[in-house]
């Protein structure tokens, strides 16, 4: 039985130092003997989900990617959950009606997967990460003791997967504030301040997050005004993101 305690861990420490999930989805599929285990992702402005890291062979990837995502019965089960929601799939190979389906039968048997549990985690829009995990014929089904454990690490990849997330925004930011630093002749509180205008945020929020005033924001807005030879907010947002562009 897999430590889920020891899991856990190790999914934050790969969540929080490198942007690979593949060691983590190794762990997984070692620790529940689940040779066809995969993670799966879709950002908020993305059309189809994408496989983020994968124990199956990259054919069977592709063969999704390409074609079996449009038949694939499980989407149809995951359209209509809620923010926030994290949702678990019972063993597929249990449910008579998802083993009459071509993505069961053209798909899943020739990989040679014939037990598959998932978790998804929702969050705003169509955003939502999760993972598979998938067992052969000839192995055991899932216990309920291991669905529980995968519930559990569900739950907390939700969490992970924000934490990447954030650091991924403060990485871009850092980036960002030290292109406008030098096209702009900014200090780097202004830069900091011009970022976070252009990531729609408010004066209050900018003074909360910077650890400022409201009016010490202002300030900054007025020098920034100056600087970008601007005389508004909406202005400012266009030259900033116009800068961006061309830098990208």
């Amino acid at each position: 039985m897999p430590n889920v305690n020891e899991l856990i861990g190790e999914l934050y420490e790969v969540a929080t130092s490198s942007d690979d999930w593949s060691p983590f989805v190794e762990i997984l599929a070692e620790a529940f003997d689940a040779p066809f285990t995969s993670l799966r992702a879709r950002a908020r402005s993305a059309e189809l989900a994408t496989t983020v890291a994968s124990a199956v062979e990259p054919r069977y990837v592709s063969a999704y990617n390409e074609y079996f995502h449009l038949f694939d019965p499980l989407k149809e089960r995951l359209r209509r959950v809620t923010p926030g929601t994290t949702v678990t799939l019972p063993d597929i190979a249990l449910d008579p009606a998802m083993t009459a389906t071509e993505y069961y039968q053209d798909f899943l048997r020739p990989m040679g997967c014939a037990h598959l549990f998932a978790v998804w985690t929702f969050h705003d829009g169509n955003e939502f990460i999760g993972f598979g995990l998938g067992r052969s014929a000839c192995q055991s089904p899932f216990r309920a003791d291991e669905l529980q454990e995968l519930s559990v690490l569900g739950s907390h990849l939700n969490r992970a997967s924000r934490l990447r997330a954030q650091a991924n925004d403060r990485a871009r930011a850092g980036s960002n504030a030290e292109q406008l630093t030098g096209q702009f002749g900014l200090t780097p509180k202004e830069a900091q301040v011009a970022v976070a205008i252009a990531g729609g945020q408010s004066v209050e929020a900018i003074g909360t997050s910077l650890g400022i005033g409201r009016e010490t924001v202002r300030f900054h807005l007025r020098s920034l005004f100056m600087k970008t030879d601007t005389h508004s907010q909406a202005q400012l947002v266009s030259r900033l993101l116009l800068s961006a562009s061309r830098q990208n």
